[in-house]
């Protein structure tokens, strides 16, 4: 049964001590945007499918080990049990992710590193941002595991381009994919831990789980693609 501990609770061991242990997730071309080829990107996207079963496992005896947290329920059944799992990980960083902390990851500069070693917990939250993404998955049938092969956002430099995440297909006047880029949100979350926003009731994480479960990214657009159609 999944529960929640407060954030206060004292740690047993160090999360740092413990990912010492943890496989590696050695991604075959790190990078994005035009760091990263097409057939680079859909080497990665290839990889992550093949290996994502075997992370799922992984991050969910890690979360148990450090807090006890069953993931089965969630992905068993996200939309009762899915906001709970997020909950539950949000208390969990803010007990232990201060430990692995790295600001001088910053913003960007994490997608050029290996995320083993040193960089383990690179690993870790690619691998919670995983478990967060197939309880959205199989919660909501519109997304998908892809890639952002966006023109735009390559020309921006977006660092979602050329990455895998969370897609959904174009809705009435929204002509590019929807995306929701859990990897970053997780990374952000090592680089900078104290962020005010993750103390609200209403955390990041949480929004994000309940706002992806219902489709809100999608919705606005197609009423108003039932509202008034696009006519060819």
């Amino acid at each position: 049964m999944l529960t929640r501990q407060p954030a206060s609770a004292p740690s047993v061991s160090g999360l740092a001590l413990t990912l010492a242990d943890y496989p590696p997730y050695l991604l075959p071309h790190p990078g994005c945007g035009k760091d990263v080829s097409i057939a680079q990107a859909h080497e990665n996207l290839e990889w992550f499918l093949a290996h994502r079963d075997e992370r799922l496992a992984l991050v969910s005896a890690l979360v148990q080990q450090r807090a006890g947290i069953d993931t089965a329920p969630a992905l068993a059944d996200s939309l009762v049990h899915g906001a709970n799992l997020a909950d539950a990980l949000n208390d969990w960083a803010a007990r232990e992710w201060p430990s692995v902390a790295r600001p001088e990851w910053g913003a960007t500069r994490w997608l050029d590193l290996p995320r083993d070693r040193d960089h383990i917990a690179l690993s870790m939250a690619l691998d919670v941002a995983i478990l967060l993404g197939e309880v959205i998955r199989r919660g909501n049938p519109d997304w998908r595991w892809g890639l952002d092969l966006s023109k735009v956002n390559l020309k921006d430099d977006m660092v979602s381009a050329r990455r895998v995440m969370l897609l959904a297909d174009p809705v009435g006047r929204h002509t590019e994919p929807f995306l929701v880029d859990l990897e970053d949100q997780m990374v952000s979350r090592i680089w900078q831990p104290e962020l005010y926003d993750y103390q609200l009731p209403d955390h990041p994480w949480l929004k994000e789980m309940r706002e992806a479960l219902r489709g809100d990214h999608m919705r606005v657009y197609r009423e108003q693609a039932e509202q008034h159609p696009i006519r060819p």
